[in-house]
């Protein structure tokens, strides 16, 4: 049997200006549908007529969401996005020991913003709790603090009683993002983070060993999800380090093997299909 993947057109356009694989190529290689579509600012979204059927959604948080809304019959499984359990609170409960940040402190943003960098030394990591991410991590400094607050404010809108995140700021010499399904890690890839251009490069075996370690952890925040690992320096080795986990339906896959990635989101997808249809 065949799956149904609908696709945000923006996730299509980035991985092209990337230089990466079309997900939705893989897709059709496979023998499944595709349907691309694009989200809207006012909420309209194309959808197919496929009730019914086993359906994966896959695109940018909005995109999921106006398909989940959108959908006039409940889509099975629909995303692989369980938020509640990719925050940063969910998942440093239980894989605290891997973090990099594993100094980590969640506090309401009014909160760190009144405490100010004096926990930290004048310069700490920051980023949100929730998996959504009002928005993108960042180093804070005493020099630029004031103003760093106030354009979280209004640009980015983070409310006073938002969590964040603020641990030790570590120097990162390399990201690699693994891509996990039922328990096992099936594809990876390097990608390019503060300006550089790292996509697709060799993975090394202790990033791979520590994604292994995810895979096999018994807590499990989805079926289907990504696991970032970084490479920093520490106590004159390099070593790998967990960043973070992501939702699959709203990751970027970069260089990542998208024919191992589509088979086993796919299978996975039939699986709660089955299951939720009471099918063996």
């Amino acid at each position: 049997m065949d799956v149904g993947w609908i696709i945000d057109e923006y996730m299509l356009d980035i991985s092209a200006e990337r230089g990466c694989g079309s997900i939705a190529d893989a897709v059709r290689s496979a023998g499944h549908d595709v349907h691309i579509a694009a989200s809207s600012l006012r909420g309209g979204v194309d959808i197919p007529d496929w009730s019914g059927r086993c359906v994966v959604v896959y695109g940018s948080f909005r995109f999921v969401r106006q398909i989940q809304r959108a959908a006039p019959w409940p889509l099975t499984p629909g995303a692989f996005a369980e938020t509640g359990n990719l925050s940063y609170a969910a998942f440093g409960a239980h894989l605290g020991d891997l973090l990099l940040n594993d100094d980590f402190v969640i506090l309401p943003f009014g909160e760190f913003r009144r405490r100010g960098l004096g926990p930290w030394g004048g310069r700490c990591f920051l980023r949100p709790s929730a998996v959504t991410k009002s928005f993108t991590g960042m180093v804070v400094s005493a020099a630029d603090f004031k103003h760093e607050m106030n354009s979280l404010e209004k640009l980015s809108s983070v409310m006073p009683e938002d969590l964040v995140v603020a641990a030790s700021a570590r120097d990162i010499l390399r990201e690699t993002r693994f891509v996990i399904v039922d328990g096992k890690v099936v594809a990876g890839s390097t990608y390019g983070w503060n300006g550089n251009d790292d996509i697709g490069l060799p993975i090394d075996d202790d990033s791979s060993e520590l994604a292994d370690r995810v895979a096999c952890h018994p807590w499990q925040p989805d079926r289907a999800y990504t696991c970032d690992v970084a490479l920093v320096r520490q106590e004159g080795r390099i070593v790998a380090r967990l960043l973070e986990l992501n939702s699959f339906s709203c990751a970027s896959l970069y260089g990542c093997d998208m024919q191992a990635v589509v088979e086993a989101v796919s299978a996975a997808a039939l699986d709660e299909w089955r299951d939720h249809n009471g099918l063996v």
